[in-house]
């Protein structure tokens, strides 16, 4: 087979070899027009046709290029655009109502906190007018004692200076039985525990998104060297596994998912 250097465009019809001769001729051969000039010179001895002759082959095998186009290729390339128009709209929907529920879930999480410290505040808060209750009564009571202290005290001079004996002695004896103070409180305490990692009962509480990778990200993971599927993937098996574990684990701990209030009795210091 005889090698060509030069290429002939596209729809160019002289032979680049010989110039300006017209492309009349096929060679089976080589599989390629030819021109009159090249049947004896560059392929001598190949076996060659009127290109008018393949051409009507070729018109034939366009014909049915085209037939074979419309009624199968098109028609399933068009079905597949529809198809995947569809997959499209589901998938956006899909992604919008997991979108919501998350969205819906972390409000409903919002809602229960903002109800557990209000009911926590409140018990404190209601413990704390406890306390003060107590305290101002007890002041109230040392008020008291201190006027009447204060009186006594008066008294105890008055005596000293006008007193008779048997006044004296009547005097001192009152005293005794009066000197006692009241008895002091003993004040209720609360002390907070807070959750030293919330966010894994945050995380609990939310729920957990099984993701399961298309093959572009698939690929591209591939290719870049980053975590794989099998290293992000959640199935919902070891979403369930763990979901057991961390309850397992929750009974297990002193302390409670979020907050504890621990109210007990202890003596107030002054």
């Amino acid at each position: 087979m005889a090698e060509q250097l030069v290429v002939r465009h596209f729809g160019q019809s002289t032979c680049v070899i010989h110039r300006r001769v017209t492309l009349d001729w096929f060679c089976e051969t080589c599989r390629d027009a030819i021109c009159a000039k090249c049947i004896s010179t560059t392929h001598r001895g190949h076996i060659f046709v009127q290109l008018s002759e393949v051409t009507r082959k070729n018109r034939q095998w366009i014909k049915t290029f085209i037939n074979t186009t419309e009624q199968t290729k098109v028609a399933q390339i068009q079905q597949e655009i529809s198809t995947t128009r569809e997959t499209l709209k589901r998938n956006l929907s899909r992604f919008e109502g997991l979108e919501v529920e998350v969205r819906k879930q972390g409000e409903e999480i919002k809602k229960e906190l903002d109800v557990l410290m209000a009911q926590t505040i409140s018990q404190l808060k209601h413990l704390e007018e406890e306390n003060s209750k107590v305290l101002i009564n007890y002041q109230t009571q040392l008020g008291k004692k201190l006027q009447q202290l204060k009186n006594q005290r008066k008294q105890c001079k008055k005596s000293l200076r006008v007193g008779t004996d048997i006044q004296v002695f009547d005097f001192v004896k009152g005293l005794k039985s009066l000197v006692t103070l009241p008895t002091k409180p003993i004040l209720g305490n609360a002390k907070f525990y807070p959750q030293i990692n919330p966010e894994r009962f945050l995380r609990q509480a939310l729920g957990t998104v099984a993701l399961t990778p298309s093959e572009q990200s698939r690929g591209d993971s591939d290719h870049s060297g980053s975590a794989g599927p099998d290293q992000w993937h959640v199935s919902v098996n070891q979403h369930e596994l763990l979901h057991k574990q961390e309850s397992q684990d929750d009974m297990t701990q002193s302390s409670p998912a979020l907050q504890t209030i621990f109210c007990h009795k202890r003596t107030a210091s002054f």
